[in-house]
């Protein structure tokens, strides 16, 4: 298609797009306010300049690994779910976290765990695909981008070849070229993002390279787009008002991100500088890790120079970087290294291991950054010391200058933008398909007539305006699951609901899942009820210590009993199912009930669970379209009522 044709078919000009879906798993969340700011960031800038953007993000919906067949739970709740995604309830613009525009938290239905490529993906397409479409029905949008190429992209690789509209990917995933190289099935995908009317870019020339070998593609074909970074949320702090022997690292504490390297470099630092101490902000992935690092600082010396502290918000990062005397970078790859951006902007020294994104970002900062010689503890302990030795003559405004210069927003906002003109350009005319801004899906209950959207979170938002929230049955059968989700909810919107969820049989097993939070009414169901009654009218199970020969003896004494046990031991699954069918019913009926006129909602948090709903309620419940982060934003969006 010509560029005039592409002018004709889409508007591709200057002024085009005029609307975005983002797709993003990486989207901040009421139990995740941290998890992907760099896309809310990149949606913020696209609203200011002029777009409108709706974000589908997803929350994963829990399956207890099985054969997935056409009457399997997955399969059940894939369809169920389907029946709602496609209403503007869908969509929320929560205030507190995000960019302030509708967000969509489609369930992702699989076992958990890392998933092939292959099978991530189709978890990712089932319901984005349908949401996406509906959307489009009512919202026509001209470009999607993705952030992320697998499961990401390629999941929303189906909604623009369902729609005929141009795709952009931003790679981010440090996983991805370890992907690329390992699984075929991830290449094969991975490659169909590169076809005609399609765009991938990285964050940075070192993610881009690795990303080119494993994909066979010649240096430079895969172009870089940085990262958006906000730089006025990080100004810089009053020149006297630093701790010079304060080394700040804020991030994960994990493995991968060079904490062990980290901890020594620290320790070996403090033998010629003993005034050195360090600052952590963040989180490990599990209290056992976090135990770790713990030990480990108390091993090499630095027990009583090392601050564990939580995460923190993005003014609390900024205030920390103000403080701080050096920022010490230890990950030893980073597709980006947006904090220590932020830690330029800020006016603090940078000292690095070489990890790829973070030298792109240090690059032409000859005073305000130091890269480790080698990729070791004692090469990190060198820089640091290198830069404090220096610090006296370092220009905060210098080194804030230089980074701001290098990666204005402006600049990457146009270039995502001209990669999604140049991939609208290389779309095939429409022929006899319906236009991509009115394509053929029938719009969802509820849509006004026309596909005029309704109006939401901002003007000409998708998202239906916000309502008082209805009465709220939440379902988690995995008890685990639900003391941990709803112990991550808001107080005030957890004491509003009903939380169905099992037993715990045994003060281990209670130990083991958690206490359950306060807050919310807890209805616990015992699905061993019903069998075990049976059981115990039989006389119990056979003692297991008794030998086979007993055994034998007595079921040929009893047999009718015998037979009677192992029918039942067989009917066990069906008599549990029927038992927490049951129980949702009662729930589910008390909650509606006790609504009067106001609507009431089900929630079901994991795919078990969804199956569960539909067989128990079927057309009867108002089943939600998403689990606890839709509800969290929905809730959020409403003004906290």
């Amino acid at each position: 298609m010509s560029s005039s044709e592409a002018d004709a078919r889409f508007g591709t000009s200057a002024a085009w797009p005029r609307r975005i879906l983002v797709v993003a798993r990486w989207y901040p969340s009421h139990d995740d306010p941290g998890s992907g700011t760099f896309v809310s960031d990149e949606v913020a800038a696209l609203r200011a300049a002029g777009i409108d953007v709706v974000v589908a993000s997803w929350e994963n919906a829990d399956l207890r690994p099985r054969e997935w067949g056409p009457d399997s739970p997955g399969r059940r709740a894939v369809e169920a779910w389907a029946r709602v995604v496609v209403d503007p309830g869908a969509l929320s613009t929560p205030r507190t976290w995000g960019a302030g525009v509708p967000v969509a938290r489609i369930p992702a239905v699989h076992p958990g765990g890392r998933l092939p490529a292959r099978a991530s993906i189709e978890a990712h397409a089932a319901l984005l695909v349908p949401f996406a479409a509906a959307l489009a029905a009512r919202w026509p949008f001209d470009l999607v981008h993705a952030h992320v190429g697998i499961p990401d992209g390629a999941a929303a690789a189906g909604v623009a070849m369902a729609l005929g509209v141009p795709l952009v990917v931003t790679e981010h995933a440090s996983s991805a070229p370890g992907e690329l190289e390992a699984d075929d099935e991830a290449r094969r995908a991975y490659r169909e993002l590169l076809r005609e009317g399609r765009r991938v870019v990285a964050v940075s020339r070192a993610l881009a390279s690795r990303l080119e070998a494993p994909l066979g593609l010649e240096a430079g074909a895969i172009p870089v787009v940085p990262n958006i970074v906000r730089f006025d949320d990080f100004p810089l702090g009053p020149a006297d008002g630093r701790d010079l022997d304060e080394l700040l690292w804020v991030g994960a504490r994990r493995e991968r991100k060079g904490m062990k390297v980290l901890i020594g470099a620290v320790a070996l630092a403090r033998e010629r500088r003993p005034g050195l101490h360090l600052r952590l902000v963040g989180r490990a992935p599990d209290v056992a890790t976090e135990r770790r690092w713990v030990d480990l600082a108390a091993e090499v010396g630095l027990d009583d120079a090392v601050s564990f502290e939580p995460p923190a918000d993005r003014a609390g990062v900024a205030a920390a970087m103000r403080r701080a005397g050096i920022f010490v970078h230890p990950s030893p790859f980073e597709t980006f290294g947006m904090v220590a951006a932020e830690a330029l902007a800020s006016g603090l020294p940078v000292a690095a291991r070489r990890s790829g994104g973070v030298e792109e970002v240090l690059a032409g900062q000859d005073a305000g950054a130091e890269l480790a010689d080698g990729d070791d503890a004692a090469a990190l302990a060198e820089a640091i010391l290198r830069v404090r030795s220096r610090l006296a003559e370092i220009d905060p405004t210098a080194i804030r200058a230089i980074v701001t210069d290098r990666f204005p927003t402006a600049a990457a906002i146009e270039a995502i933008l001209g990669h999604g003109r140049a991939a609208a350009a290389e779309l095939p005319q429409a022929g006899g398909r319906t236009d991509v801004r009115t394509p053929a899906v029938s719009a969802p209950a509820g849509t006004p007539a026309g596909g005029t959207p309704a109006t939401g979170g901002h003007d000409g938002s998708p998202a239906a305006p916000p309502e008082p929230l209805p009465a709220i049955l939440v379902v988690s059968l995995l008890r685990a699951a639900a003391a941990r989700r709803v112990a991550a909810l808001p107080p005030s919107l957890a004491s509003r609901l009903t939380v169905a969820t099992t037993v715990a049989r045994t003060v281990e097993a209670a130990e083991r899942a958690g206490l359950l939070p306060a807050g919310p009414r807890w209805v616990e169901i015992d699905p061993y009820t019903a069998y075990a009654s049976g059981l115990a009218a039989l006389g119990g199970l056979p003692d297991p210590r008794r030998s086979g020969l007993r055994r034998l003896v007595s079921a040929c004494v009893h047999p009718r009993r015998t037979v009677l046990r192992r029918r039942l031991v067989r009917e066990r699954p069906a008599l549990w199912a029927g038992a927490e069918r049951a129980a949702v019913r009662a729930a589910w009926g008390d909650v509606a009930g006790a609504a009067g006129e106001r609507r009431a909602v089900v929630v079901a948090v994991g795919a078990d669970d969804v199956a569960v709903v539909a067989s128990a309620l079927g057309a009867d419940a108002a089943l939600a379209p998403g689990g606890l982060r839709w509800l969290a934003d929905a809730w959020d969006a409403a003004g906290r009522p």
